[in-house]
Formats: C-alpha cells, sequence, structure tokens
C-alpha cells in the first residue's frame, strides 16, 4: 500500500467524525449513518457503490441542507472522483469543502490541514506541482494560526519539501525538513518509520546538494533509531541508510571508506530482505561501480557473476545497463582497458534488447567500445605489440565506420603497427 492510499483511507476514518463533533446539526444522526457506508465503502474501494449512497445523501441535502453535511459531502465526492483517476473533479470539489469551511467553520482544525493536503495530492497526480505547492505553502505561511501543534502539520511540511525536492529547488528545504521531524518526533514512537522519515528526507537532500560531510552525520544519527525496531520498513531504510553513508563516501573520494558500507548494505539486504530484493539494485550497482574506480580486477570478476544472476531471476535491464555502463567507464578512467572493453561488450546487447540497435543508447555503448578499443590499441603500440595492436585498432576502426564517425588518430595509429610488421 503506498503512503498516499493509506493517507487517504486514514483520512476517510476521521473527517466525518471531526467535523460531526465541531457543530451540532439537527438530523445528523441519520446523515453520519449514510456517511459512514460512504466511508466503507470507499475504504474497500468500492467507488460505485459508495457514489450510489452518495446520490441518495444529495437528494435529501436538497431538502435539509446543512453546512455540515455539504462539506462532508463534498469531501466525500472528491475521494470517489479520486479513486477513479479524476483528480480534476476531484479537486473541483474539495474546492467548494474549502469553501464551506473557511466561510462556516474553524480553520484551526486538523481537518482542515487534511483537506489542503490532499488538494495538494490531486494537483501532484496530474502533475501540476506548482499548484500543489501553493495549496501547502500558502497555509504555511499563515501568521494568525499556529499549526505546529498538530501531526498533520509535520506532514504537510514534509510533503511541500519534497515538492520542492522534485522540482530541484533547494533553498529554504533543510528547514522545512528540520521543523517536520521535530513535529513528528513528538507523536510517534522513536524507532517507528514516521519518528525519522523526514531525517531520510533530509540526508538525500544532504547529498543531492553536495553536503555530503553532513549527510553523513544525519545518517549516523539516524541509524540507531532505526535499528531500534526490526520490521521490513526500517530494514528497507536501515539499508538505504548504509548505501547512502556509502555515496557520500564515493563522492567525497574516500572509497576506502565507501567499500564497508557499500558490502554492508548488500550483506544486509541479502540477509534482512531477501536475495533479490530490488534495493539490491542500487547496491550492486554502488559497490560495482567502487571496485571498478579502483580498479580491484578480482573484486569485479566474483561480483559480475552475481550482478547477473540477480538480474536473470529480477530483470531491469535499464538499471544492469547502466551498472555495467558506469563500471566500464571507471575502468577507462585508471586505464584497465581489457576489462573495460569486456564490460562494453557485455553491454552492447543489454542496449539491443532496451531500444534495438538503431537508438541512440546502443551507439553511445558502441561508441564507447569503439574508444577503449581504440585506447588498448595505442597503449599496445607504445609497448611495441604490433599485432595485437592491429588487432584491436582494427575493431575499432570497423565500429567507427558501422556508426558512420571517424577518429582519425586511429587510422594513423592503426597504419604505424601495420607498418612496424612489414
Amino acid at each position: 500500500m503506498t503512503k498516499r492510499r493509506l493517507f487517504i483511507l486514514l483520512f476517510i476514518g476521521s473527517f466525518a467524525a471531526n467535523i460531526s463533533g465541531q457543530i451540532g446539526i439537527n438530523g445528523w444522526c441519520e446523515r453520519n449513518r449514510e456517511f459512514n457506508r460512504v466511508r466503507l465503502y470507499l475504504a474497500e474501494s468500492k467507488s460505485d457503490e459508495a457514489n450510489s449512497v452518495l446520490k441518495v445523501i444529495e437528494q435529501k441535502q436538497s431538502q435539509n441542507r446543512s453546512d455540515t453535511a455539504l462539506c462532508i459531502y463534498n469531501v466525500f465526492k472528491s475521494m470517489y472522483y479520486y479513486q477513479k483517476g479524476n483528480y480534476e473533479q476531484a479537486v473541483n470539489y474539495l474546492l467548494n469543502a474549502k469553501t464551506i469551511w473557511e466561510d462556516k467553520f474553524n480553520v484551526l482544525d486538523i481537518k482542515y490541514l487534511e483537506l489542503i493536503k490532499m488538494l495538494s495530492d490531486c494537483e501532484k497526480e496530474m502533475g501540476n506541482t506548482d499548484a500543489a505547492i501553493n495549496y501547502l505553502q500558502e497555509t504555511v505561511e499563515r501568521k494568525d494560526v499556529l499549526f505546529e501543534e498538530f501531526e498533520i502539520y509535520g506532514r504537510l511540511l514534509g510533503e511541500l519539501a519534497e515538492l520542492y525536492i522534485d522540482k530541484k529547488q533547494f533553498s529554504g528545504v533543510e528547514d522545512l525538513l528540520i521543523k517536520a521531524d521535530a513535529i513528528m518526533n513528538e507523536y510517534y514512537k522513536k524507532g517507528s518509520y514516521k519518528s525519522y522519515q523526514y531525517r531520510v528526507t533530509l540526508y538525500f537532500l544532504l547529498m543531492e546538494t553536495g553536503k555530503y560531510d553532513k549527510s553523513i552525520q544525519i545518517i549516523d544519527e539516524i541509524m540507531p533509531v532505526i535499528a531500534l525496531m526490526d520490521n521490513e520498513l526500517n530494514n528497507m531504510s536501515y539499508s538505504n541508510a548504509l548505501y547512502g553513508k556509502g555515496v557520500n563516501y564515493y563522492m567525497l573520494e574516500q572509497y576506502d571508506k565507501a567499500e564497508p558500507y557499500f558490502k554492508e548494505n548488500i550483506h544486509f539486504c541479502v540477509e534482512k530482505l531477501g536475495k533479490y530484493n530490488k534495493l539490491l539494485e542500487s547496491g550492486y550497482l554502488g559497490l560495482f561501480k567502487l571496485l571498478c574506480k579502483t580498479n580491484k580486477e578480482e573484486e569485479i570478476d566474483a561480483l559480475l557473476p552475481v550482478i547477473q544472476d540477480y538480474y536473470k531471476q529480477n530483470p531491469n535491464d535499464s538499471t544492469y545497463y547502466h551498472t555495467i555502463g558506469n563500471g566500464a567507464d571507471n575502468l577507462m578512467d585508471v586505464e584497465n582497458y581489457n576489462k573495460a572493453i569486456e564490460l562494453y561488450k557485455l553491454q552492447l546487447p543489454i542496449a539491443e534488447r532496451i531500444a534495438g540497435k538503431n537508438s541512440d543508447i546502443y551507439y553511445v555503448a558502441c561508441n564507447q567500445l569503439s574508444v577503449s578499443l581504440h585506447n588498448k590499441g595505442k597503449l599496445l603500440l607504445d609497448r611495441k605489440e604490433y599485432k595485437e595492436a592491429v588487432d584491436m585498432l582494427t575493431e575499432s576502426l570497423e565500429l567507427q565506420q558501422k556508426l558512420g564517425i571517424t577518429y582519425p588518430q586511429t587510422s594513423l595509429y592503426l597504419e604505424e603497427a601495420r607498418g612496424h610488421l612489414k
């Protein structure tokens, strides 16, 4: 179940009770029973059944209108459209509810914030990130209302931070996450996911913005908290923290410190989450890149079949392609051309499966292979190993011709190597 789906169910379960307690209306009990039926249907994703009851409620409201019932009706109607994937209509009904609430009720209320968050969620589903941000930002900036006492306000701040991160707008986001984390810590047991979820977002933000030392500091603070509870969600978070620490040290070019965290992450993930868990994609990518960067050929040879087995059981050619390609690129950087050539050749059929031989991705893979063959050929020429140089340079030139490109130096080196064989 997604976080958003869980949020909607929780919202359905508590909205009517909160608003009905806020204002007493004659005849409420009858409507409450009907709304309760709607709530149960929506919780079971029986949206058509829920809508049938809402139509009955709508007919009764035409005879005996109440602001309370009308507000709840609009919220539940929006949930019906949300489940149908009609987010535009969902927004329309939520705006109706928002107008009624602001006019008739107290905005200093938890469910008002829930309503604002639902509006933001609907806009996000439609790809309207700016609109989603505006609903949250407008509420955050209210100076006449103190929302800090509410748990939902922490979630609202965290959601706003994540939306800004999605847009690569990082100014002020760190403060939003710190405030969100402080509020959530007041409400949830230490070690539960919600007690630390925004610190996870924070250390990823710090990684994204190049603050690697600070990100490591946050991870060090959070790991003992995550370890307090042994469950799947916390195990996933712990695995991500190990990986994040490895990435931070890798980006700091402290490869000796990064390696044990990449390895521990893989070991932990296999033991706690399973041999083919999805999180191992990033784990294998990180460790393989590092081993190639540090030119540890024996360990590369030991890890490669493990990665190949993983992707046979858990196919994802895109990540597999990047894992092999990033490793090959790093081997090129350390001038291990033999191993780079081996990996680029392994990458070619993956690229073909992804997009075909006429695709850009296949072209890039072929070009990288051609460059690595060229570099190896030049190295062999310098070593006066002329026959081997001819073989490498010829293969590079043939690839260039297939791609319709020319590296003049390849032909010159090939001519020189052939001259030495005469």
